[in-house]
């Protein structure tokens, strides 16, 4: 009975570190975005959508 639960306990802390390495990824991810869209806004190139559409094929009608 010990035995299983020593592999039940290895079984959840590879969970939990798998979960781990997955949230720091998302992290990495968001943070890289963020300076992504900061650096274009400094260069005055917008990411609304307005901007991309009009990039896209020409103007936008409302």
């Amino acid at each position: 009975m010990g035995e299983v639960q020593h592999v039940a306990a290895d079984k959840i802390a590879s969970v939990e570190s798998g979960d781990q390495e997955q949230e720091q990824a998302a992290q990495m991810i968001q943070r890289n975005y963020r300076g992504y869209r900061e650096r274009r806004q400094l260069k005055g190139i917008g990411l609304d959508a307005s901007a991309r559409w009009a990039e896209v094929g020409g103007s936008v009608s409302a």
